[in-house]
């Protein structure tokens, strides 16, 4: 179980490098939607 777990996370890791485009995408989206939710909170409050 754990063995697969590993092989999981290094497909994962493998996936991510090989995508840096999608990893860019992902890192700005949240990024983005972090600095548009701290805004929003800081209007309200």
């Amino acid at each position: 179980m754990r063995k697969i777990g590993k092989i999981t996370a290094a497909a994962e890791v493998w996936g991510a490098w090989r995508d840096p485009i999608e990893v860019s995408v992902l890192l700005f989206g949240g990024w983005l939607a972090a600095g548009l939710f701290a805004g929003w909170a800081g209007a309200v409050v």
